[in-house]
């Protein structure tokens, strides 16, 4: 087993072009309703070609929401945004 970083790995049904994983990083890019802002497209798709990355921790209430900006569950007020 290499453990290169940048070596494929196959973890379970994923193949991953390398080892670099990117950890969840809520960046205060979620409209006032939950939704993602027009940013969110851009910052992942600046990041696509590095790796495996775990997106954005989300609050599944209303009442769970820490902070404004935050990605949120309990609405589908902007389901099929991007």
């Amino acid at each position: 087993m290499s453990n290169n970083l940048f070596s494929p790995l196959q973890a379970g049904s994923i193949a991953l072009p390398n080892r670099i994983v990117m950890a969840p990083m809520t960046r205060s890019r979620a409209d006032i309703a939950g939704g993602p802002g027009p940013l969110v497209p851009t910052y992942y798709a600046q990041r696509s070609g590095a790796g495996l990355i775990i997106s954005e921790g989300s609050y599944p209430s209303a009442m769970g929401k820490g902070y404004l900006g935050t990605p949120g569950l309990h609405s589908d007020s902007w389901a099929g945004k991007p």
